[in-house]
Formats: structure tokens, C-alpha cells, sequence
């Protein structure tokens, strides 16, 4: 454990809104299905020197919106976008920086979002665009708002991370067998987080006391989530299962029902747990009980997240971003045609103090486990 103090490393900057688009109320195709309503909404990428974006990670924000983060490739380099999605379709994006990767994103106690740059540090976005951003010692990778007021994130190197709304940053090491990757704020008062390389779950509480628990499975532990049952639900990507483990560390696993790769994975507001899936591009809800169906199979889902609005929220690791009811309705698809996309600028920034640069792109579209462990080693070294 290191106490690295207030403000090591603070770069404060003003984020420049690159992109405005209204999506209309007219859907480009609609068919029955047995999942809810889903609805895709298009996300134009910003105009030269931009080649692609891809959206990633999603977030309910505290101001009735979703929040995603997306990674754009500004030639010859990698940089990030913050986007704001309404329960409506309305999108606005906020370019936040340099060449960096952004590895999660989560609403903070104190009104901003906050989201974690890959081999950079910790972020805080107002819903105004202004952003502030902290380095840390790590290499964050999964980020979330704490019991305590804080924002803990999950970094390489083997530490978990504390960051307080000012920013004096804690991290943790002891007790930690493996690289850290999602985590979660718990039923208990503590945080959870998966370590993929070690097949565990991991506990700190918010002192910094880390206790591990083997699954006894090799599915490879993901993503994380507190389920509305008060247990902890993971995703095995590589091993095509479902994880549910006690506060106490009882672990039972799911694969009946589950025909792709989990990946994401969010307590719904239905009382179930939804998660989308790699290969079979489905989304799937999980009962309380491990009874598993699967919706809205061709949708290429990524990572997802309750909204504000009742429907669960989802990434598409391309340049859209997904909705999805719990009810059995219609499934409507809105067409990127149907986007009246505003005006642009692809204006930087403006930051204090240096940044750090990394040589040639980066940026993987999804982040599967298989990514993360060649990531993770490529920071190791």
C-alpha cells in the first residue's frame, strides 16, 4: 500500500463538445421478438482526422442521462471521447485529451462522472464537459463509485485504487495474487473485483483490507456486478458461464441457456441480471435463481448498464449505442441515416502540463479477456 497524497499529477482542461445528433422518431426496420424493445442509435464519428470510433463502457449519470466513453482513432494516434446519451437519443460528445484509451466509466458521489485512462490515470468529467485529470501509479482498468464517497478503480501492477472527489489517490497491493479488472461496489460496504489471470474474486474493504476467494472455476472472471438479490454476479467469458458468489464466498456458477461469451453484465431493474455476449451477439437475463434466456440475437453488444429510465443501456463496440426493455415488444433498429448530425470541431483541449504520449495506436475494440492479459503484459514489461 502507498499513499501517493493530494493532487499527484493534476492536469486540468476545458472538453471540447466535437458532435450533436438527434436521432428521429422513425425506425428503419422493426420485427416481433421475445426480447423487450431494442433500439440502436447511431453515433457519428467526428469529421477527419478521425478514422473510426467505438464505443465501450456505459454509465447511468446523475443527471437522468447515459454516459459513454468511446475510442477514436485520431491519426496516427488513439484519443479518447466522452459522449452523453439522453433516454431520448440525444447525443453529445466531449473530446477529453490526447492519445489515451479509456478503460471504464462511473458516476461519482459528487455529481461528475469519472472514468479511468489505460496507462494514463483517473479522469473526472463535469455535466458541463470540463475535465480534471489525476495520474496514479497503476494502469486503471474497471472504475467505481465507492460506499465511502470515493472512486475505487481497478489498476495493473496488481493494486486497487482509491481516488477521493479532490483527488488524493491511495492504492493497494497487499494481498492481491493478480492483475485486478472490473469491480464493484458490494452489498456489504465493501468493493469486489475479478482477477481473470487467477480465476478469483477479490474484497477490499475501505481500509484496504483485501481478502481473495478461488472460484474453483477456469472461465476466466470479468466483469462484476451487485445483483439485486444482494450477491455478487460475474461474467466467465472464456468459460461461456455465469458467476454467482455470496458476500460469504460461495460461488455457484450458470452455463445452461448461455450459447456465447459473457462479457458485460448489469443488475437490472426488473430483479434479474442482464449481460451481453461475445460470438453469439445476444443479450441474455439471468433470474436470481440461474434461469437464463437469451434476446436479441445479431446485436453486437458490449458492455452494458441500467438507465435511468427503466431499460437497460448498452455499448456496441462500433459507432452505435443500444437500448433495450425488459418487456416482450416490439424490436425497433434506427439506421444511422436517420441521425440529423449537428456541427463539429476537432479542436484539442486545452490542458496543463505535459502529456504522455504513446507511440502508434493502441486501441482494441473490445475489451475480452484475451485483450486484457496482452495488455496487462505489455505493461508488465
Amino acid at each position: 500500500m502507498g499513499v501517493l497524497g493530494a493532487l499527484r499529477g493534476v492536469r486540468v482542461g476545458a472538453c471540447v463538445v466535437i458532435g450533436l445528433i438527434l436521432l428521429l422518431a422513425t425506425p428503419a426496420s422493426a420485427r416481433i421478438t421475445a426480447a423487450g424493445t431494442v433500439t440502436l442509435f447511431a453515433v457519428p464519428k467526428p469529421p477527419p482526422p478521425v478514422s473510426f470510433v467505438s464505443t465501450q463502457y456505459i454509465a447511468a449519470g446523475p443527471d437522468g442521462n447515459l454516459w459513454f466513453t468511446e475510442g477514436a482513432a485520431f491519426e496516427p494516434n488513439v484519443g479518447g471521447v466522452i459522449g452523453r446519451i439522453t433516454p431520448h437519443g440525444r447525443v453529445t460528445e466531449f473530446q477529453v485529451g490526447y492519445p489515451f484509451e479509456i478503460d471504464g466509466i462511473t458516476a461519482g458521489a459528487d455529481g461528475n462522472l469519472w472514468y479511468s485512462e489505460h496507462q494514463s490515470g483517473i479522469a473526472r468529467i463535469s455535466l458541463k464537459g470540463a475535465h480534471t485529470e489525476f495520474e496514479v501509479g497503476g494502469i486503471p482498468w474497471g472504475i467505481t463509485a465507492g460506499p465511502d464517497g470515493n472512486i475505487w478503480f481497478a489498476a495493473g501492477l496488481r493494486q486497487v485504487g482509491r481516488i477521493t472527489p479532490t483527488g488524493a489517490v491511495t492504492e493497494f497491493s497487499t494481498g492481491i495474487s493478480s492483475l485486478p479488472f472490473g469491480i464493484t461496489a458490494g452489498p456489504d460496504g465493501n468493493l469486489w473485483f475479478t482477477e481473470p489471470g487467477g480465476d478469483r474474486i477479490g474484497r477490499i474493504t475501505p481500509t484496504g483490507t483485501v481478502t481473495e476467494f478461488p472460484t474453483g472455476l477456469t472461465g476466466g472472471t470479468f466483469q462484476i456486478t451487485t445483483g439485486p438479490d444482494g450477491n455478487l454476479w460475474f461474467t466467465e467469458y472464456s468459460g461461456s458461464g455465469i458467476g454467482r458468489m455470496t458476500p460469504a464466498g460461495t460461488v455457484t456458477e450458470f452455463s445452461t441457456g448461455i450459447t456465447g461469451s459473457p462479457l458485460g453484465i448489469a443488475a437490472g431493474p426488473d430483479g434479474n441480471v442482464w449481460f451481453t455476449e461475445n460470438g453469439t451477439h445476444a443479450i441474455g437475463r439471468i433470474t436470481p435463481s440461474g434461469s437464463v434466456t437469451e434476446f436479441a440475437e445479431g446485436i453486437n453488444a458490449d458492455q452494458i448498464t441500467a438507465g435511468p429510465d427503466g431499460n437497460l443501456w448498452f455499448t456496441t463496440g462500433g459507432e452505435q449505442i443500444g437500448r433495450i426493455s425488459v418487456g416482450d415488444v416490439t424490436r425497433s433498429v434506427r439506421a444511422s441515416g436517420d441521425a440529423a448530425v449537428g456541427g463539429h470541431t476537432t479542436a484539442n483541449p486545452a490542458s496543463t502540463g505535459p502529456r504522455r504520449r504513446r507511440a502508434g495506436p493502441r486501441f482494441m475494440a473490445r475489451s475480452s479477456p484475451a485483450d486484457y492479459k496482452a495488455r496487462a503484459g505489455a505493461a508488465m514489461a
